[in-house]
């Protein structure tokens, strides 16, 4: 979607929420030229009070209605989860590009009024599961994929599992909403799940869903999480994503795995096929041999490319990554995801 082009001026922008992630996007929206980080907003007083002092913020709030009111161009919605909704529809109707910190939304269909707000305004609203796309690794796929070596893709697969890692009790400790799903809206697929469909679906083009069966585990990898500590959210999914192309995809992700060793995305083409597990490796024939190449990386990709995308988005006035439609498919599949396990059956994606 078009949206009107701010040009080279300043940018105005205001954050709300201002956890750990939060000061992410200051640093690097203080990287980019033209960026006044002019509010930020908070319900705790000690902690907007500190991110201003951090960053030099001007105005601050506890109210994030009173910050939307203010002359800006754009807002940061760094919220957790089951705070998203009102923050980026209520921030778009009053005037202000969003960028939307990931899950975009606790459901698809809350995904869904997010989106139809900006279509509606006409402003920009963009979610921040696209940090993926700006790998080195993930460049170099994306470089692949686009010179027709591999022919058609028939099969794509990711794995990203880790040892240890769930957030609010092996990591992150003063995060404990991250194991609650009605403030979550998910676990490790809510977490790492985002980023890992975004870059898939990209690599592939967007094509479009039409069902998924997929498998979640909740809490009884051991060590577990103690009774007394609120979990209910899936530390383990697996799934498989069918398009309507024909083509499929698998995804496997973990908070808690006893596994090394297995993290990967492999593409499967008619001609060749690419494998990436640290290295990026093309298999393909060469005078009717099988041949592997190892491709080097020709440069570095900085993740916190999506707050300056996002900047140069509006500044440009186009689309950018990752957009509040493509937010929503990502929601439907992971709606989709849970619907599956707990049918035990596929479903399908409307």
């Amino acid at each position: 979607m078009a949206i009107e082009a701010l040009g080279d001026r300043v940018v105005r922008v205001g954050i709300i929420g201002t956890g750990t992630i939060s000061r992410s996007h200051a640093r690097n929206l203080l990287a980019c030229a033209d960026v006044d980080l002019a509010a930020c907003c908070d319900i705790v007083p000690e902690a907007v009070a500190q991110f201003a002092g951090e960053f030099e913020v001007r105005n601050t709030f506890s109210d994030y209605r009173e910050l939307i009111q203010e002359d800006l161009d754009a807002v940061v919605v760094a919220t957790p989860p089951f705070a998203h909704k009102q923050p980026v529809i209520e921030a778009l109707e009053a005037g202000k590009h969003v960028l939307c910190e990931k899950p975009f939304a606790m459901n698809a269909q809350e995904a869904e009024a997010m989106a139809d707000a900006a279509h509606q305004t006409g402003l920009g609203l963009a979610v921040c599961c696209s940090r993926n796309r700006f790998r080195q690794e993930a460049q170099l796929i994306q470089e692949v994929l686009e010179s027709g070596v591999l022919g058609e893709i028939y099969r794509s697969r990711q794995v990203f599992l880790r040892r240890r890692g769930r957030p609010g009790f092996d990591i992150l400790k003063d995060s404990a909403w991250f194991l609650d799903f009605a403030r979550s809206g998910g676990g490790v697929i809510a977490d790492l799940g985002h980023y890992q469909l975004d870059q898939m679906f990209w690599h592939l083009g967007w094509p479009e869903v039409v069902s998924v069966s997929a498998n979640v585990t909740r809490n009884v990898i051991e060590p577990v999480v103690p009774s007394e500590i609120k979990n209910d959210v899936e530390e383990h999914v697996d799934a498989t994503i069918r398009f309507a192309n024909g083509k499929t995809a698998a995804m496997e992700l973990s908070w808690i795995t006893h596994m090394e060793g297995a993290n990967g995305m492999w593409f499967y083409g008619i001609q060749g096929g690419v494998r990436v597990t640290g290295d990026v490796v093309l298999f393909h024939d060469l005078n009717g041999r099988p041949v592997e190449t190892k491709i080097p990386p020709a440069r570095r990709f900085d993740p916190s490319n999506v707050d300056r995308d996002f900047m140069e988005a509006l500044r440009e006035g186009r689309d950018p990554v990752t957009t509040a439609d493509q937010g929503v498919v990502i929601s439907k599949v992971i709606d989709g995801i849970y619907a599956s396990s707990e049918q035990q059956a596929e479903v399908k994606i409307t």
